[in-house]
């Protein structure tokens, strides 16, 4: 959640984990949502999970995460449904590196995940 700023035209944006500390975010900054669905073989699904667990307690722990969830798909036994929120292209960038570890890559037959900037948002 953003709080407008009007005394400076900046909005601020709490910081990871709920720390209840906020950073200045300029007016017309986007926000990154990632999401999407990978699909691994359902045999694995479970393996694919745990391995990606320490790249969601990482991402968590990041300045500019707000969110991070990679998990399993209730109807369908192969699919991850992933959804990362970022405050900035550069903070996701720096996290992210070069893509995902080669443990988790080998099991990825198909991904379908897209990067979407956020102009604005409010309350659903």
């Amino acid at each position: 959640m953003s709080i407008p700023d009007s005394a400076n035209d900046q909005y601020v944006t709490p910081c990871p984990a709920g720390a209840g500390h906020f950073r200045p975010r300029k007016a017309g900054d986007r926000m990154i949502i990632v999401s999407g669905r990978i699909f691994v073989p359902p045999k694995r699904r479970e393996a694919f999970l745990a391995a990606s667990r320490e790249a969601m307690v990482q991402a968590r722990r990041t300045r500019g995460c707000r969110d991070f969830v990679v998990a399993g798909d209730p109807l369908e036994p192969g699919r991850v449904n992933v959804h990362e929120e970022w405050e900035s292209e550069a903070e996701l960038e720096a996290f992210r590196g070069n893509g995902p570890e080669p443990d988790l890559a080998v099991d990825i037959l198909h991904a379908d995940v897209a990067r979407h900037h956020v102009a604005s948002s409010g309350p659903a």
